[in-house]
């Protein structure tokens, strides 16, 4: 797989940190801060090769995530020296041209590969990470996943996301503010989860501001519309929210989650999202039935605890 814009990193994990369509989120217990020992006979052999054991018999990253090139500047010397060699034989820059272009594309969708296969290597650890309930594991693998970023566009602000989904899930705002400030923007999920910040925080123009650049990207989500017309009728903004809502309407005219809603804000009456589904308290964690969390944590699912 070619790590590219339209590239998710939710869809490589097997579970999902942020909530998308079809897709319910990961939502794990409270971390036990211990080092991650990750099976290695359970691993694929891309995992086994790129890691290595450390003094502590914990697993870090090894060399080999760190001896890459950027990919697109090894790509054009590639290229500038198929042109070279083309004049070279020929005598004139057209016949260095064609395999000019051509060993740019092969030798960049070849190096973006390779470095999508050593990001997915780390992401296979994290998710048995996740599933063993060790979130401070994940977090440290997704973390020393970064510099992956210098060598494949957009890889950092994906991780980033990831890494401010899992402190907003344990309700570390102000860790989860600094990492989704730098996601990327298309990612509606990671954008709603800042905003949620904002509105917080006091902060609902700046809000409103993120969920409306993150609309375009948002237009078949109806949780994105019930984020955006829940925080602008908890703002006592209830004309714009219902404005909301209708654009989701438009869009998705059968949703029953948007229509309920519609209907509560119109009628002013308390306001109850839990018909957008267990997605919705990815969002606001704190709304998360008690009872609920303890039945799904006794099962290995559930949120986080806030950190203290």
């Amino acid at each position: 797989m070619v790590i590219s814009e339209g590239t998710d990193l939710r869809q490589e994990l097997g579970c999902t940190l942020l909530p998308s369509h079809g897709h319910q989120p990961c939502l794990p217990p409270l971390p036990v801060g211990q080092a991650l020992m990750a099976d290695s006979s359970s691993c694929s052999p891309a995992t086994r090769a790129g890691l290595r054991t450390d003094e502590r018999g914990g697993r870090r990253l090894g060399p080999r995530y760190r001896a890459a090139m950027y990919n697109l500047l090894i790509s054009i010397a590639i290229a500038a020296a198929s042109f070279g060699l083309g004049m070279s034989v020929a005598g004139h820059w057209i016949a260095g041209f064609l395999p000019a272009v051509l060993a740019l594309f092969i030798s960049y969708f070849l190096l973006a590969r390779r470095t999508s296969s050593q990001l997915q290597a780390v992401l296979e650890l994290t998710t048995k990470a996740l599933q063993r309930q060790r979130v401070d594991d994940a977090r440290r693998l997704l973390d020393g996943a970064r510099s992956l970023g210098r060598w494949q566009f957009l890889v950092e602000a994906q991780i980033e996301a990831q890494l401010g989904a899992l402190a907003y899930l344990e309700r570390d705002f102000g860790r989860a503010r600094k990492h989704l400030e730098k996601a990327f923007s298309r990612n509606w999920s990671a954008q709603g989860m800042l905003a949620s910040i904002y509105f917080r925080e006091g902060e609902v123009d700046k809000a409103v501001e993120r969920l409306e650049k993150a609309s375009g990207f948002a237009k078949k989500e109806a949780l994105f519309w019930g984020l955006y017309g829940y925080i602008l009728a908890q703002s006592k903004r209830q004309d714009e929210a219902l404005a909301v809502v209708a654009r989701g309407l438009k869009v998705m005219p059968d949703n029953e989650a948007l229509k309920g809603l519609q209907k509560a804000i119109s009628n002013r009456r308390k306001i109850r999202m839990k018909a957008f589904g267990q997605s919705w308290y990815s969002f606001f964690p704190e709304q998360f039935p008690a009872r609920r969390y303890q039945h799904q944590a006794q099962q290995g699912r559930g949120f986080p605890q806030p950190r203290r």
